[in-house]
């Protein structure tokens, strides 16, 4: 078995109220999963919420970014070009 491996999650050209939904789909879905994170952390009584709620903040901000080059492209009648993938590496 290879070490690392990467997978395409998302690649293609899109329309920009397609591409808004694809980008907001998972970073809204990163944003619950620390939220999860951080309330399972607050019922053991165990762990920092710090990480989850930096990695919350962050994902505010490319929101925010993101919303802004989609509004862009759609005022301009344009598409985007959205990929993204994810990499695996096993660490031994």
């Amino acid at each position: 078995m290879e070490n690392e491996q990467t997978y395409k999650l998302i690649e293609g050209i899109f329309e920009p109220d397609q591409a808004n939904n694809i980008v907001m789909a998972l970073m809204n879905y990163k944003i619950n999963y620390h939220r999860i994170e951080m309330f399972s952390m607050d019922e053991r009584g165990m762990g920092d919420p710090a990480y989850s709620q930096r990695r919350i903040d962050e994902l505010k901000k490319a929101i925010a970014h993101a919303k802004e080059m989609i509004h862009e492209a759609a005022e301009k009648g344009i598409k985007l070009r959205v990929k993204s993938s994810i990499e695996m590496v096993i660490i031994k």
